[in-house]
């Protein structure tokens, strides 16, 4: 036999087999079902007008929430499953997450104690009105947008704790390199402006690097948003569903644009 025959023979017989093995699989494989609202997070720019072109953006919203709400039971995660799927991958940064998470309780207990009234004593932080939102032992007196500048000052005021502890920690580069600071946006209870739906979000959270300089953006996009923040006023099993299916449809958006 050829050497040219020898390799075309070889070559048949493995085409045969692997044809053998993706008819076995295509036998007894189970059809994979993603989640409904598990996007790919697609490309800047791209553009969603078949929505548009079918229902209004009020009617959208509605139908979009109410679909969430039938995976509350099964996929709302909470309490400690979060701080499980959030915390840091590599044991070197892990350590400083804990380190950090302990000294800005400390640290933000103390200057509340001390009943420190000035405000912005770093940028976008008024402890009057963390002291608002952390002294209502689970129930929020005033209206829930009273909420909000509350919120955006305690998580600038965790970003600027972040930012100086990594600046004077003994993290590796490369570890730095995987570390981000996440800031409330300047505005709340606001439409961005690639939303394809009548929905408003209460208040995003953009990530920049650990280095950055710490400024609140006004009106950032979904594609610019890595988290965003429902605020409710109470904390019963009916708030904790409405908030997800919320959730649920603001990553929806995050993710198509």
């Amino acid at each position: 036999m050829s050497k040219r025959k020898a390799l075309s023979s070889g070559h048949d017989e493995a085409n045969q087999s692997g044809e053998e093995r993706n008819n076995r699989h295509q036998r007894t494989a189970e059809p994979s079902v993603s989640p409904p609202f598990t996007p790919t997070k697609s490309r800047a720019g791209h553009t969603r007008s078949r929505t548009n072109r079918t229902v209004s953006g009020s009617d959208l919203s509605t139908e979009r929430r109410d679909e969430m709400y039938t995976h509350y039971e099964d996929d709302l995660i909470k309490n400690d499953s979060i701080r499980a799927l959030t915390r840091p991958v590599d044991s070197e940064r892990e350590l400083l997450a804990k380190r950090i998470a302990g000294e800005v309780a400390e640290d933000l207990k103390d200057r509340l104690t001390k009943a420190e009234s000035q405000d912005d004593f770093r940028l976008g932080v008024s402890l009057q009105d963390i002291q608002k939102w952390t002294t209502t032992k689970g129930t929020f007196t005033g209206s829930e947008k009273a909420m909000y500048r509350s919120i955006q000052s305690f998580v600038a005021y965790v970003a600027h704790f972040v930012k100086e502890s990594i600046q004077s920690s003994n993290l590796s580069v490369e570890a730095r390199q995987g570390c981000r600071l996440h800031l409330p946006g300047q505005n709340v209870d606001y439409k961005p402006e690639d939303s394809d739906d009548s929905t408003r979000i209460d208040i995003g959270l953009v990530a920049s690097k650990h280095d950055a300089a710490i400024e609140l953006r006004v009106k950032p996009s979904y594609y610019r948003l890595r988290a965003v923040v429902e605020a409710k006023k109470g904390k019963g099993e009916g708030d904790l569903r409405d908030a997800f299916a919320q959730l649920c449809e603001y990553t929806r958006q995050m993710y198509a644009v």
